[in-house]
């Protein structure tokens, strides 16, 4: 009786023991939007071409180019985009991000357009 009391005993120490280890953490997916281009389209407009990196290599990407919430472009695997705003402006686009795993992540990049001639 002794021995099954032990057991029992015991066996509540290892479950009390697993519990209080926290599990480990998902990793979690990272993005960063940048600028990668800027040109000059004739009048005042500027093609910019955007560009993201992730720290996993099974990420789709969607931009937003006026940074309102709604998606511009479909999810992809190229994280490069072209697109025209006006010369001399201030802009922010953000970039959206998810694996395959169903992590998802977002950045913004903000940068001043070109002064086209």
């Amino acid at each position: 009786m002794k021995n099954k009391r032990l057991n029992v005993v015991l066996g509540v120490l290892v479950i009390a023991v697993i519990a209080a280890v926290p599990a480990a953490a998902a990793p979690q997916l990272t993005v960063t939007a940048f600028v990668q281009d800027q040109m000059c389209q004739g009048g005042d407009n500027v093609q910019v071409t955007l560009s993201a990196t992730s720290d996993n290599p099974q990420t789709r990407f969607a931009w937003d180019f006026t940074n309102n919430g709604s998606r511009d472009t479909a999810f992809s695997t190229n994280p490069t985009v072209m697109t025209t705003y006006p010369d001399e402006v201030q802009r922010t686009a953000k970039v959206f991000a998810k694996s395959i795993d169903g992590e998802r992540a977002s950045d913004t990049v903000t940068f001043q357009t070109l002064r086209c001639p």
